[in-house]
């Protein structure tokens, strides 16, 4: 089976056991048609798209700027897909597919959703770009020793190697939406605080949402200042907070209350999967305070400790603790507080 680029009618060897086929449509004449079935401007210098499938197998070509359509041989199997847009020499665009199942003989096409994108690899570039949406593609690690904040944006955080963050100050996130990770992502993001200003989580969710998925964590903060060592949610007056957990780790972190996650009464928690380990505090709710909402769907909630109680979760008055999946266990000296 050949990889075929149709537009510039030309094929070359194919891909050893390739026997079905990925289809990506690249090119949007009109510029317009962001819900095509893969919407990519037509005006880019060149895409590059890269495939991963069973096994962790990647796949990589380039395609340049004006092809119509590509035709890339793949084995059998899940698959996940994504297209980087560069212009004048610089990313401008990056997008990815759900993951599509390819069968033998088959030809699958695979949806691409691109958003706007930027390769981050200082914090300059990070503060450069107060006004941004989309992307933030680190490369590197990065020692952030300025203050940072996320107003009234939506920022994704992806990386395709094992990347640190190292900040030492509180990241707000109001009125927007920060994602760190993506599903499938090749690399890996660690926000470790260090130094600078302590005694406050790493990432404090006001009038907006945080979601989390695997090969992130946040690790190494202690927050004593009104709990909260990995992320507080929520505020006060009516300041409305969400943080939807799909994977990662929030470990190692200290507080007075709700080591890895404090909800404060005007937060909601949300907890798909993920870790929440190794956590601590010197009062109570080792693993997670909860004064709003929390419900648990899935996950691991193990290993914290607390001076008084609620070793993995306490449940403080008036707060909702929904309890619908996952495990919490191996937590000290109980697991949750008060227990039903």
């Amino acid at each position: 089976m050949a990889i075929c680029i149709t537009a510039l009618v030309s094929c070359f060897s194919p891909w050893e056991g390739g026997n079905g086929t990925i289809a990506l449509t690249l090119s949007d004449s009109s510029g317009i048609s962001r819900a095509a079935v893969a919407p990519l401007n037509a005006g880019a210098d060149f895409f590059e798209i890269r495939l991963t499938g069973p096994g962790g197998i990647e796949r990589r070509e380039i395609v340049p700027g004006g092809t119509a359509r590509a035709q890339i041989a793949v084995t059998p199997g899940d698959w996940t897909v994504s297209v980087r847009r560069f212009g004048e020499g610089a990313l401008q665009e990056i997008g990815f597919s759900d993951t599509v199942t390819v069968r033998a003989g088959q030809t699958v096409g695979a949806p691409v959703g691109m958003n706007n994108a930027i390769e981050i690899n200082s914090a300059a570039d990070i503060t450069d770009n107060s006004s941004f949406n989309g992307y933030f593609l680190f490369t590197g690690d990065i020692n952030i020793n300025s203050p940072i904040s996320f107003l009234s944006r939506d920022i994704t955080f992806i990386a395709d190697i094992p990347v640190e963050l190292t900040v030492n100050s509180m990241i707000p996130v109001d009125n927007g939406t920060l994602t760190l990770g993506r599903p499938g992502m090749s690399g890996a993001i660690t926000i470790n605080r260090q130094g600078g200003q302590a005694l406050i989580p790493v990432l404090n969710i006001v009038n907006s949402t945080l979601v989390m998925h695997d090969r992130v964590t946040l690790t190494g903060n202690i927050g004593f200042q009104g709990g909260g060592g990995g992320v507080s949610v929520g505020g006060n007056s009516g300041n409305i907070g969400t943080f939807v957990m799909y994977g990662g780790r929030i470990y190692g972190n200290e507080a007075n209350s709700g080591g890895g996650v404090q909800v404060t009464d005007t937060g909601v928690f949300i907890m798909h999967g993920g870790h929440i380990y190794g956590n601590s505090v010197a009062n109570s709710g080792g693993g997670v305070s909860v004064s709003g909402t929390f419900t648990m769907y899935g996950g691991r909630i193990y290993g914290n400790s607390a001076a008084n109680s609620g070793g993995g979760v306490l449940v403080n008055p008036g707060a909702t603790f929904n309890p619908r999946g996952g495990v919490i266990s191996g937590n000290s000296p109980d697991q949750v507080f008060p227990a039903d």
